[in-house]
């Protein structure tokens, strides 16, 4: 009988963590979109690297070609970490970062002479949990 409470209790918790992922999904690719003017961007993140998509208003993926970028990272005590941009498949860049704990970043893009921004803020379990630790 334990063992069959264990596991229903089990199962529970894991049904109501996929419950909250789900409900943060919003973009194409399963990560936060932005309308910035007549853009969007999207941004997911996972374990070192940070991936933005770029589409138009109607989410249509926009080539990354003749597009750069940065992404500043945010972190505790004033701190912060500019990164380029590195293309990603047709619409996509990436950034490397070893430091996962930022509070938020904001994408810059230059788009054929036109540059906007946005800001989103670091929801990932593993930030959440770091930031956890360190204080």
């Amino acid at each position: 009988m334990k063992i069959f409470l264990t596991i229903i209790l089990a199962l529970s918790i894991c049904n109501a963590n996929a419950q909250d992922t789900i409900s943060n999904i919003s973009g194409p690719h399963g990560g936060r979109i932005k309308s910035i003017q007549n853009y969007n961007i999207e941004v997911l993140g996972t374990y070192h690297r940070v991936i933005t998509y770029l589409f138009d208003k109607d989410l249509k993926p926009i080539s990354n070609k003749g597009i750069n970028g940065n992404i500043l990272f945010f972190y505790a005590d004033n701190a912060s970490l500019n990164i380029k941009l590195k293309p990603y498949e047709i619409n996509g860049f990436y950034a490397e970062i070893s430091a996962t704990d930022y509070y938020y970043c904001v994408v810059n893009l230059s788009i054929y002479g036109k540059t906007i921004s946005s800001k989103f803020d670091n929801l990932s379990q593993l930030a959440e949990k770091e930031n956890k630790i360190k204080k």
